[in-house]
């Protein structure tokens, strides 16, 4: 995944735009009868299958970012170890010539 790639995150409780006639047709259904036929069934749960594919997809792709994030974390933890090392060192080695 390219680390210049940015998720948009949009709420999708909020709605801005008028449903399209079939999801009005399903919304009023569901209102006005008693018992929702098993066609309404069946596209909430296609919908909502889709939406928990499209959340685990996005999931694994965070999993990724934290665990690629950890590896270069750790090197930079690494370095900055040997630096500090040095930055000892040289100390050292000034304070050795001040005397």
């Amino acid at each position: 995944m390219c680390p210049c790639r940015v998720k948009k995150w949009h709420h999708k409780t909020i709605q801005t735009e008028a449903l399209p006639q079939e999801k009005q047709q399903d919304s009023s259904e569901f209102i006005t009868s008693e018992e929702p036929s098993l066609e309404y069934w069946k596209k909430l749960a296609e919908e909502r299958r889709k939406a928990l594919d499209e959340a685990l997809k996005e999931n694994e792709e965070l999993w990724e970012k934290v665990h690629e994030l950890e590896k270069e974390k750790a090197a930079m933890e690494l370095i900055v170890n040997e630096a500090k090392a040095m930055a000892e060192m040289l100390q050292e080695v000034t304070n050795e010539d001040e005397s």
